[in-house]
Formats: C-alpha cells, sequence, structure tokens
C-alpha cells in the first residue's frame, strides 16, 4: 500500500485513510468515534513505499 494507491482506490470519497502499514478505507465522513492525535504516534511506513507514513496499530492517517 501507498498513500497514491489509496487515495486512487477512494478517489470517489471524500477521504482516504490508511492504517496498520497495509490497510486502505474510504469514506465521506470520520468524526464518529476519532480523536486528534499527536503525529509521533504514527510510525508504521507504507507497505509499499518506506518513504511515506501509513498510521500504526489502531491510528488512522486521514487525507
Amino acid at each position: 500500500m501507498t498513500l497514491e494507491m489509496c487515495a486512487t482506490f477512494c478517489s470517489s470519497y471524500e477521504y482516504f485513510r490508511v492504517e496498520w502499514s497495509v490497510e486502505c478505507y474510504c469514506g465521506n465522513d470520520f468524526t464518529v468515534g476519532t480523536a486528534l492525535v499527536n503525529s509521533s504516534e504514527y510510525s508504521m511506513t507504507c507497505g509499499g513505499n518506506s518513504e511515506e507514513l501509513c498510521g500504526a496499530g489502531d491510528r488512522l492517517s486521514v487525507y
């Protein structure tokens, strides 16, 4: 997974999210059950590009 791959896959949605280095999620709303956390909690590099960060355990990076 890369950020570009997830963005392309989710192009018909308002947001895309990545988690656990390889998981991609799409959606138009992400406010329910979410909280803003420090970016230092996102430590997993993307499975397809080690230069990018793709969330962490129980941490979604939202774009």
